[in-house]
């Protein structure tokens, strides 16, 4: 009944709504590349295994530097450009890793990738927050945490199943590029 207070909460809210559209749309697009990142290291850029966890750490260190960056924001008018910004970059930065060649070019790809990323969530959360009314806030960001990992989980493992027919190169490239 929670999640369903939530849900109706939300529906009732054209602000909140669109920013909870977006994210499951970003984390379908692209916060799920993760299930073919191995595929993607082996075949891909054709690069030992251990590589793949070097990718995983700047996914990693993009994060803190994304959040880091954001945490001396105080301006709602710079969040609001730095949420558009991160977006865009977001699904750019996971189409050039798509198209990555070397391993330099998918290392600045994947710490833009987590920056971008980091930043976007940490901005909607942010915005959802905010925009609820105190007596739902927990409820509402129930639905806002159910939707966007449910979205992702589910895209990830049809991508990583996916990523073994198809190129993720050409998965990665697109979906970033649909999300833009």
């Amino acid at each position: 009944s929670s999640l369903v207070t939530g849900f109706k909460y939300i529906r009732h809210h054209q602000y909140i709504f669109g920013i909870i559209l977006l994210v499951g749309l970003h984390c379908a697009l692209t916060m799920a590349f993760l299930g073919m990142l191995p595929s993607f290291v082996k075949n891909g850029l054709g690069a030992e295994s251990n590589f793949y966890g070097y990718l995983m750490s700047m996914v990693g260190l993009g994060s803190i530097f994304g959040t880091l960056f954001m945490a001396g924001v105080k301006s709602h008018q710079l969040k609001m450009k730095l949420f558009w910004i991160s977006a865009f970059i977001s699904g750019l930065s996971l189409s050039l890793l798509g198209i990555s060649k070397t391993d330099t070019m998918a290392i600045i790809a994947i710490l833009l990738v987590g920056a971008s990323q980091a930043l976007f969530m940490t901005l909607t959360i942010a915005f959802v927050q905010e925009a609820t009314e105190e007596h739902v806030r927990g409820r509402v960001t129930s639905v806002y945490f159910v939707l966007a990992a449910g979205l992702m989980s589910l895209a990830n493992w049809g991508y990583g199943w996916l990523g073994n027919i198809i190129d993720p190169r050409y998965i990665m490239m697109t979906t970033g590029l649909l999300f833009i």
